[in-house]
């Protein structure tokens, strides 16, 4: 089960890099007020992608699944 906890604690936090990154470029490099509304929805669907990704991540029987890899 740890393996799996450490697996998605590596996919958030560069997902998260990822996205502070597109947020830094949409702010510095666009021209138009829509860029806000942009990076809103864009750090919205980061927020409810990264909650989906812990509800399922912990559906996940890692034991098992770890037993099935190695046989």
């Amino acid at each position: 089960m740890t393996f799996g906890w450490a697996f998605l604690a590596l996919f958030l936090s560069l997902y998260a890099i990822f996205s502070l990154a597109v947020i830094w470029h949409l702010n510095t490099y666009s021209f138009s007020r829509s860029a806000k509304w942009v990076t809103r929805f864009f750090v919205l669907a980061a927020l409810i992608l990264g909650v989906f990704a812990i509800l399922l991540f912990g559906q996940i029987n890692w034991a098992q699944l770890i037993n099935y890899a190695q046989s």
